[in-house]
């Protein structure tokens, strides 16, 4: 908790100098996942904080899409279509990671020359 504060604390007294947008970037995610990193590491060891840590970042994904996507059209639609073309996307990224993620533990991580699984993986 104190590590977190300190890192709150710190980013809230770099926000003038950062601006708005670069401190927003610093705020939410990496104290999150330091915070949640740690606590699992103590508690469940380093695989599980490692399993944490990639499935987060998987998960961001979706939410860069989210966000990516409300950024370019609000001011250009209506709220209720900007929502929609975001959760839209939100969904469609999210099915992209995980088919990749499906691919990627069916596979062991192996592809081909061609970035298709090998045939022993398939079969």
């Amino acid at each position: 908790m104190a590590l977190a504060a300190l890192m709150v604390c710190g980013i809230t007294t770099a926000a003038p100098a950062l601006g708005a947008r670069v401190s927003g970037l610093f705020s939410p995610f990496p104290v999150a996942a330091s915070m949640l990193a740690a606590s699992t590491h103590r508690a469940e060891g380093a695989a599980a904080a490692q399993e944490l840590l990639r499935a987060l970042g998987a998960g961001l994904v979706s939410l860069a899409a989210f966000f990516v996507t409300a950024g370019m059209l609000l001011g250009r639609a209506n709220i209720a279509s900007v929502f929609g073309a975001a959760t839209a996307a939100t969904f469609a990224s999210h099915a992209g990671v995980w088919w990749h993620e499906r691919r990627r533990r069916v596979t062991g991580g192996r592809l081909t020359e061609r970035g298709r699984p090998p045939r022993e993986c398939i079969e």
